[in-house]
């Protein structure tokens, strides 16, 4: 049986989903990388070996502050804010989110926390294909250093201590997936 696999930056579709035939993308989500598999085969696999797993806070574009309304006392200092949380959103095109990522023998995944999943809304997981991933580098970064992951004509980005260790051990693991 197939299983729809969405491209990074996609949301995930329910359990079973299978588009309609006139069925397009958002046209605001972002480009599927060049020969990226829409439709993989759902056969059980072995569950995948981890090689790393890290503390980490991921650049999601669509990250979203999504507090409870009945959180009224916590809404006035958030107003305040906003101006500046959409400056920063504007400048580095999306907003840190925290988490754990895992580099597994098949992918990079990120998983956001429990705290994050309670005042952030967008797409908070993401599961990038090892053989999806054309480079990797370290960027600069405040306090922590970035991991740059080239995926088609996206870049994913994580900051973390350790970067340049988790940034080599990517490379190696992508570079033997293709």
């Amino acid at each position: 049986m197939m299983r729809f696999n969405p491209p990074p930056g996609w949301p995930a579709p329910p359990s079973g989903w299978q588009p309609s035939a006139d069925w397009r993308p958002d046209p605001s989500w972002p480009p599927a990388p060049p020969g990226w598999a829409f439709w993989v085969d759902d056969v059980a696999l072995p569950e995948p070996r981890v090689v790393l797993r890290k503390v980490a806070n991921l650049l999601v574009e669509d990250a979203r502050l999504d507090l409870d309304p009945s959180l009224a006392a916590a809404q006035a200092p958030v107003s305040r804010v906003e101006p500046v949380i959409e400056a920063f959103r504007g400048y580095y095109g999306g907003l840190w989110v925290g988490g754990t990522l895992t580099l597994t023998d098949r992918s990079v995944d990120f998983r956001a926390n429990a705290l994050n999943r309670a005042v952030q809304s967008g797409t908070l997981d993401l599961s990038v294909p090892l053989g999806a991933i054309a480079a990797v580098e370290v960027q600069p970064g405040v306090l922590t250093r970035i991991v740059a992951m080239t995926v088609g004509e996206r870049v994913v980005k994580a900051r973390m201590y350790g970067a340049d260790r988790v940034a080599e051990t990517i490379q190696e693991a992508a570079a033997q997936a293709r």
